[in-house]
């Protein structure tokens, strides 16, 4: 029988490791204040999407789910700390739990927009793999190498996580197709907030030589028998 009922702060899109000991302190510390101190004590922290949890005796429970309610309605100076956190950090996305087995959320934390608008399409983007994190839930995220440079997070499904963790092992440049969603702040601002794959194509890696060779060789209506076809597609539109 359980004696004990059991709180949690999950914190999704991060792995423990990259969290660090400061914020970890500070998350710990807020969610403490908005439970109520008194009666509580610590459990255990879980890896994956990380779950700081926290204890108090099942008598307690009822009055422990209020002060969160309480925190959360007036928006007390902690639940004010632990959005200032999820504004700072804006690939974590916090939940508190009152029943972690069964995922039973009280409230969520995500960054506030300052300002702009939020927008999804469908999109493609390519790179190659650069981890995974398997957060052991129903979404695993992926870090992404783009062929600027950059590195950004994927969220994809646990299966197509295993399905792309053979291509990580080889080096592949994948094309993902899914969606994304963007923060447009103005023209010279829009961020990328979010980018769920849905599936990926396995993609040969030809350089830009042999692409204009192939495209000469391949060219219709004349463009084979040019010998620089991108100088005169420029010349012809003026450019």
């Amino acid at each position: 029988m359980k004696e004990d009922a059991i709180f949690a702060l999950k914190i999704s899109g991060v792995v423990l490791a990259n969290i660090k000991p400061s914020d970890l302190a500070l998350l710990m510390q807020h969610f403490c204040k908005m439970l109520g101190d008194e009666h509580l004590s610590f459990d255990v922290i879980k890896t994956g999407s990380v779950y700081i949890q926290l204890k108090t005796p099942l008598v307690y429970a009822e009055e422990k789910t209020l002060n969160i309610q309480q925190a959360i309605a007036s928006k007390s100076s902690s639940f004010k700390s632990l959005q200032q956190l999820a504004n700072k950090h804006t690939d974590w996305v916090m939940d508190i739990l009152s029943d972690p087995e069964k995922n039973t959320s009280l409230y969520t934390f995500t960054p506030e927009a300052k300002k702009g608008f939020s927008f999804k399409q469908m999109e493609v983007i390519r790179g190659q793999l650069k981890r995974l994190v398997d957060c052991q839930d129903k979404e695993d995220f992926i870090g992404l190498t783009l062929e600027s440079g950059e590195v950004i997070k994927v969220v994809c499904s646990n299966e197509l996580s295993k399905a792309l963790s053979t291509e990580f092992k080889n080096g592949s440049l994948l094309e993902i197709h899914g969606e994304a969603k963007y923060n447009y702040i103005n023209f010279n601002d829009i961020r990328l907030e979010r980018f769920e794959a849905h599936s990926f194509t396995i993609l040969e890696k030809v350089s830009m030589g042999s692409w204009l060779k192939g495209f000469i060789g391949d060219g219709q209506t004349g463009w084979s028998k040019i010998e620089n076809p991108v100088e005169h597609w420029l010349q012809e539109r003026h450019l």
